[in-house]
C-alpha cells in the first residue's frame, strides 16, 4: 500500500513539474541568435540549432550579412524574427572569389607546408579588417541601439563567435547569458579564455597537420610556434576591441557560460577540458537512416543530371567528390581542373563531383573534355547518397559538418583540406585510421592518383574502421539524447543566477594568463632587447 501511494505521489510530482516547465517555456523570454557574416555552412549550423526551440517561442536572428555565397536558403520558421543588415557589395563578393581561388593553391590562413607563402595570412587580415569596418557601422546604427534597449526581452544569446570578436564585444553590452557556438572543433585561442591549458607539446593545434597520437620534437616546436602566433593574433584583436568598442575581450569570453564544439568528442584529440566545454556534434538519430533509405526508393526514374539517372547508380559503384559550400570549380585554376579530371579518368568507379556551379555555363571550362565516368553536377542530396549501398568512399575537404555526416554514416574518406580547421579535422580521422589525407599542393604534383589506388586496395580495412568508429559514436549518442536542447534550456534557467555569482570566490569566471602568455611576453621583450643592442652596436 505504501508503495502504491508512493507511486501516486511520484507521478503527481512529475506531472506537476512537467506542466510548470511547459508554462515557463510558454512565458519565457526570447532567444537571440547571432550567426556568421554569411558563410553558408556556419549559418546552416545556427539554423539547425535554432530549429530545436518550440514553435511557441520567439527566436530572433540578427545577422550582419557581409558576404553572399549565392546558395538558396529556406524561409525562416513563423516564430522567427529575422533582422538582417545586408552589407553585401561587389567588392565583398570579389574578396570571396579571390579567397576561393586561393583555396585551390594553399591552405588558408597559413600553410605549414609552404611557410614562406603569406598570401593566405594577408587575405585573412583583409577579411578581419573588412569585418571590423562593418562592425563599427553596426555600433553606430539605430538597429543596434534599439536592440540593446530591448535586451530585457532576451534570456539567452547564442553567438557564432569565430572571427566575430567585434559582435561578441558589441552584444556583451546586453549582459545576458551567452553560449559560444561555432561550426568548428575546439580552438585553443578561444578556450584559453576559459582557463583551459593549451599544452602545445602534446595537443596539436587546430588547423595544423600534426597527429594527436604522436609528434616529433621538430613538430612539437613548430606546434608551439604556431600557438604563439595564435596568441599574438588574439592579443592584437583584444587591443582592437578595447580601442574600438571599449571592451575587454578576454574577460567577456571568460564570462560566457558554455563553449560549444560542433565536433564529436570521440574524434577530438585528448586534451584537458572543463565542464563548460560541450560537444554537440551532429543531431542525427537511428531513424534518420531509415528515412533517407525510404527517400532513395522514391527517386526511381528521376535524373541526377542530364547524363546520369538515379537508376544508373543502382548498377554502378561510385565515389562522391565534394569540397563544401565555399569552394567551386568556377574559381579553380584550369591546370588543377585538368589534373583532377585526369586522375578521376583512371578511377575504376563512376565519379560524381558536386561542383556548386553549372559546369556547362563556365566558358573557360566548357571546352575541356570530361571523361565518361566523371559526372559533374551543381548540387546533389548528399545525405541520400551517403546511404546508397553502391557508394564506395568520399573525397572531401574536411569541413566539420561533412566529417560528422561521413563518420555517422560510416563512410571511408580521402581528405584534401583547403582552409581553416579542415587539416586538423582530417588528421584526427587519419589517427583513427578511417581516412587518407593529401594536401592541395600534392594534388598539384599529381600525387592523388597513386593515393587513390592504394586507398582502394585497402578499402575494406578502412570500411571496417569506419563502421567501428561510427558505431562508437552512435552508442555514445544513446546516452546523450537531446543533449543540445537540455544544456540550452539549462542555460536559460540558471544562466542568470550563475552570471551573478561569476565574481565569487568559488565560482570565479575570470581569465587567468597561462604560461604561454607569459612566455610570449618574454619572447617579445627578448626580441626588442636584441634590436636595441644591435642598433647600439
Amino acid at each position: 500500500m505504501k508503495h502504491y501511494f508512493g507511486c501516486i505521489i511520484t507521478t503527481f510530482i512529475l506531472t506537476s513539474t512537467n506542466v510548470i516547465c511547459n508554462i515557463s517555456k510558454t512565458n519565457s523570454s526570447s532567444v537571440l541568435l547571432l550567426p556568421s557574416s554569411g558563410c553558408y555552412s556556419h549559418d546552416a549550423m545556427m539554423r539547425q540549432f535554432g530549429e530545436n526551440f518550440n514553435s511557441n517561442e520567439s527566436v530572433y536572428w540578427f545577422q550582419l550579412l557581409i558576404y553572399n555565397f549565392s546558395i538558396n536558403k529556406t524561409p525562416f520558421p513563423k516564430n522567427w524574427i529575422p533582422l538582417i543588415l545586408n552589407k553585401t557589395t561587389v567588392e565583398n563578393q570579389a574578396m570571396i572569389s579571390n579567397g576561393i581561388s586561393l583555396f585551390w593553391e594553399m591552405n588558408i590562413p597559413f600553410d605549414l607546408t609552404r611557410p614562406w607563402d603569406f598570401r593566405g595570412a594577408f587575405y585573412f587580415l583583409d577579411i578581419l579588417k573588412n569585418n571590423r569596418k562593418y562592425c563599427i557601422e553596426l555600433m553606430n546604427s539605430e538597429q543596434y541601439k534599439d536592440l540593446i534597449k530591448s535586451s530585457s526581452n532576451f534570456d539567452l544569446i547564442v553567438i557564432d563567435h569565430f572571427l566575430q570578436e567585434c559582435l561578441t564585444s558589441l552584444f556583451s553590452k546586453m549582459n545576458k547569458t551567452t553560449i559560444q557556438f561555432s561550426n568548428w572543433p575546439l580552438a585553443d585561442g578561444y578556450i584559453s579564455s576559459l582557463n583551459i591549458p593549451a599544452m602545445p607539446s602534446s595537443v596539436p593545434k587546430t588547423g595544423t597537420l600534426f597527429s594527436g597520437i604522436k609528434m616529433s620534437f621538430f613538430e612539437r616546436n613548430i606546434n608551439f610556434l604556431f600557438h604563439l602566433v595564435i596568441n599574438f593574433a588574439r592579443i592584437v584583436q583584444s587591443l582592437s576591441m578595447f580601442f574600438d568598442f571599449n571592451s575587454y575581450l578576454f574577460e567577456i569570453e571568460a564570462k560566457h557560460l558554455f563553449y560549444v564544439s560542433r565536433s564529436e568528442m570521440i574524434i577530438e584529440p585528448i586534451r584537458p577540458i572543463n565542464n563548460r566545454i560541450k560537444y554537440f556534434g551532429n543531431s542525427y538519430n537511428n531513424n534518420d537512416k531509415y528515412y533517407y533509405k525510404n527517400e532513395l526508393k522514391k527517386l526511381k526514374n528521376t535524373n541526377l543530371s542530364n547524363d546520369l539517372s538515379w537508376d544508373d547508380l543502382n548498377n554502378k559503384k561510385f565515389i562522391l567528390v565534394t569540397f563544401g559550400s565555399i569552394s567551386n570549380i568556377e574559381n579553380m585554376p584550369i591546370k588543377l581542373f585538368k589534373i583532377f579530371l585526369k586522375t578521376f579518368k583512371n578511377c575504376k568507379y563512376t565519379v560524381i563531383w558536386q561542383s556548386n556551379t553549372n559546369y556547362h555555363e563556365i566558358t573557360s571550362l566548357s571546352n575541356i573534355p570530361v571523361p565518361s565516368n566523371v559526372k559533374i553536377v551543381k548540387w546533389i542530396p548528399l545525405k541520400l547518397l551517403f546511404n546508397h549501398e553502391n557508394l564506395k568512399y568520399v573525397i572531401c575537404h574536411g569541413g566539420i559538418n561533412t566529417i560528422n555526416e561521413l563518420i555517422y554514416f560510416k563512410i571511408p574518406i580521402i581528405g584534401i583540406p583547403l582552409q581553416g580547421d579542415q587539416s586538423s579535422n582530417l588528421q584526427r580521422l587519419v589517427d583513427l585510421n578511417v581516412c587518407k589525407l593529401i594536401t592541395i599542393r600534392q594534388v598539384w604534383n599529381d600525387e592523388l592518383s597513386k593515393l587513390m589506388k592504394n586507398f582502394e586496395k585497402n578499402l575494406e580495412s578502412f570500411r571496417e574502421r569506419s563502421n567501428m568508429i561510427g558505431s562508437m559514436i552512435q552508442f555514445h549518442k544513446l546516452f546523450l539524447k537531446n543533449e543540445q536542447m537540455f544544456w540550452t534550456q539549462w542555460s536559460r534557467r540558471y544562466g542568470k543566477v550563475l552570471h551573478k555569482k561569476s565574481n565569487q570566490k568559488y565560482f570565479d569566471m575570470k581569465m587567468k594568463s597561462t604560461i604561454e602568455m607569459y612566455m610570449l611576453q618574454d619572447i617579445l621583450i627578448y626580441i626588442i632587447f636584441c634590436i636595441i643592442i644591435i642598433s647600439i652596436m
